[in-house]
């Protein structure tokens, strides 16, 4: 049983999905007892077993396509016999168990003072962090964590092409100079970035964006760009802006999580309508899931009304990129006032 644990463990602290496959139920002959249980990932099995033979192969190859297909729990009942093609008779049920970890991914380019202090924060997360810099000493302090990817690197922005689509990127380099080249290639592509920040005062965030609009970078991409980053409270030191950083970063990503179904959404824009109640998106779609946010409670604060809507998300589908989609909406509580938009 300890080495059970022990192996339960890992793939916990390591946020590996996985299935525990027990043996709930025997009706006449079979390889094992109830109560006997085997730890299974995407790459096979872990450890334990139900049985052996063709009953284990069989129970195996099933958790991994449940786990390649996000299934939920499931008991299944089977014939050994005619199901399994074994030459007992007996029956068996098994309980398969999936358990899965929400990971997502976190860059931060430079590893100095407060990087420091927020991997130390984000090592807890359940998410893939990788930590950036050309400075190997500065690397060699990062905390060691297996969920923490360590990168010596003398060409930090060669980098942004690779992360994962809905990173929350954040360049906190020892200086401008070291962060325009990562923010360039990242606001290139910024609808791929669920999040993008730069540590530094308003004025920095200023002459930084002075400098990518320069280099071309469009306005719709610089709306993205968080300077400061990090909510606006604390202190001056590297552990505090740390926590501000974290607190902005999971405040941020609720707005973006959809709490029913775990969907993380990347945002793609923000915009406000114009005098006629309409958004003009002009953005690279793809086919797939979308959804747009109507935040209206400053619309009815404005005319002095008590919101009664505070926000209305619509989530749709789109199918074939080269047709244009309307969405609207028309909302009027207690049939006193009217909001417009689409």
């Amino acid at each position: 049983m300890t080495v059970w644990l022990e192996h339960l463990s890992d793939v916990s602290r390591s946020h590996t999905d996985h299935v525990i496959v027990t043996l709930v139920n025997v009706r006449g002959s079979a390889p094992q007892e109830v109560g006997a249980k085997m730890l299974v990932t995407i790459d096979g099995l872990r450890y334990g077993t139900v049985g052996g033979g063709k009953i284990e192969g069989f129970c195996i190859k099933h958790a991994m396509e449940m786990l390649q297909s996000k299934s939920p729990p499931f008991m299944g009942t089977y014939n050994l016999q005619t199901e399994i093609g074994m030459t007992c008779g007996g029956e068996v049920s098994v309980f398969f168990d999936t358990q899965y970890f929400s990971t997502w991914s976190v860059a931060i380019f430079g590893a100095g003072h407060v990087a420091q202090e927020l991997c130390r924060v984000m090592q807890t997360w359940s998410c893939q962090l990788q930590v950036f810099d050309n400075r190997k000493e500065w690397v060699d302090k990062l905390p060691d964590s297996f969920n923490i990817k360590k990168v010596h690197t003398e060409n930090m922005a060669s980098h942004v092409d690779g992360l994962p689509d809905g990173t929350y990127l954040m360049s906190l380099t020892q200086g401008h100079a070291a962060d325009v080249p990562v923010l360039e290639k990242a606001l290139q592509q910024h609808q791929r970035f669920s999040f993008l920040g730069v540590i530094g005062s308003k004025m920095k965030g200023e002459k930084i964006k002075g400098e990518l609009r320069n280099l071309g970078v469009s306005e719709d991409a610089l709306q993205r760009l968080h300077c400061p980053i990090g909510l606006d409270f604390g202190d001056n030191t590297p552990p505090e802006i740390a926590i501000s950083i974290a607190a902005q970063i999971l405040s941020y990503k609720s707005k973006l999580s959809d709490k029913l179904t775990g969907t993380l959404w990347s945002q793609v824009k923000k915009d406000k309508t114009n005098a006629d109640g309409r958004i003009n998106f002009e953005c690279p779609y793809e086919n797939g899931q979308y959804r747009l946010t109507f935040e209206i409670e400053n619309y009815f604060k404005k005319q002095n009304l008590n919101p009664f809507f505070l926000a209305v998300p619509v989530a749709f589908n789109i199918m074939d990129v080269s047709r244009k989609y309307h969405v609207p909406l028309l909302l009027s509580p207690y049939g006193y006032s009217t909001y417009r938009g689409s």
